[in-house]
C-alpha cells in the first residue's frame, strides 16, 4: 500500500477523531461560558467560535441545540465527580476519636473529594462548580431531574455507607439530608471560588482552603447525624 493509499484508508479514523475533539472542546467551552454568563446568556455561535470550531453551526451539528449541549456538559461534570464504591466502603475515621462521627466524616470526605479536587484536575473545574451552583440556585429550571439522575449512583453509594454507620436514620430522611449536603458543598465551593476577590475587598476573611473544607465537612456531618425530628415524619411515611 502506497503512502497515499494509507492516508486515504486512515481518513475515516482521523475524521472521527477530529469530530470527537471538536465535540469535547465545545462541551468544555460551554461549561466555562455558561458558568460566566448563564445558561441563556451566551449564544451557541459564540460557544462555537470560542471553541475554535470552523463551522459557525458546530453546536447544532454536534448536539442539535442548547438543551443537548447542557446535558452533555452535565455528563462530563458528573462523570468527573463519580466516587467508587470501594473507596466509600474503606473510608474510616481517625483511631481514638468518636468512631461514628469520624467514620461519617470520612465517608463524606471521600464522597465530596472529587468535587473539591475538580478545579485542580480540569481547566474547566472551577467553572463546573459555579455552573452547578447556578443551576441549583435558580437557572437550572427544567434540568433538576437530569442533574438528580446523573448524581444518583454516587448518592446511592454514599447512602449505603451511611446507612451502615447510622442504621437508626430512616433511608428517606438520609437521602434528603444527603441532597442538602451536596447543595451545601456546591454553594460553599462556588462562594470560595470568589474568595480571592472577597479577601482583597475585605469582605471575606482569609481562611485556608483546608480549614474551609473541614468546616463544611463537620457542618455536613452534624446535619447527617442529627436525631430524627418530629418534622421529618412526612419523609418517613
Amino acid at each position: 500500500m502506497t503512502a497515499e493509499q494509507e492516508k486515504l484508508a486512515d481518513a475515516p479514523r482521523r475524521l472521527r477523531a477530529d469530530a470527537l475533539a471538536t465535540r469535547e472542546r465545545l462541551v468544555e467551552t460551554a461549561i466555562i461560558m455558561f458558568a460566566e454568563r448563564g445558561l441563556h446568556g451566551v449564544s451557541l455561535r459564540e460557544i462555537g467560535e470560542q471553541a475554535g470550531a470552523r463551522n459557525t453551526g458546530a453546536v447544532h451539528y454536534h448536539f442539535g441545540g442548547r438543551r443537548a449541549l447542557i446535558l452533555a456538559a452535565l455528563d462530563l461534570i458528573t462523570d468527573a465527580l463519580a466516587v467508587s464504591p470501594d473507596d466509600l466502603a474503606m473510608a474510616s475515621g481517625t483511631p481514638g476519636t468518636d468512631s461514628t462521627f469520624a467514620d461519617v466524616a470520612a465517608a463524606v470526605t471521600t464522597a465530596v473529594m472529587p468535587w473539591t479536587s475538580l478545579p485542580d484536575r480540569h481547566v474547566w473545574g472551577s467553572a463546573a462548580i459555579r455552573l452547578l451552583n447556578r443551576m441549583w440556585t435558580g437557572e437550572g429550571e427544567g434540568f433538576a431531574v437530569d442533574i438528580e439522575q446523573r448524581l444518583q449512583p454516587s448518592t446511592d453509594r454514599l447512602a449505603k455507607r451511611l446507612a451502615e454507620l447510622m442504621p437508626d436514620i430512616p433511608r428517606t430522611v438520609l437521602l434528603k439530608r444527603i441532597d442538602f449536603v451536596l447543595v451545601t458543598f456546591i454553594c460553599g465551593m462556588a462562594a470560595t471560588s470568589y474568595s480571592a476577590e472577597a479577601v482583597s475587598a475585605g469582605v471575606w476573611p482569609e481562611i485556608p482552603p483546608e480549614t474551609l473544607f473541614r468546616m463544611l465537612v463537620n457542618y455536613a456531618v452534624g446535619g447527617l447525624m442529627a436525631p430524627v425530628a418530629h418534622g421529618d415524619a412526612a419523609l418517613i411515611g
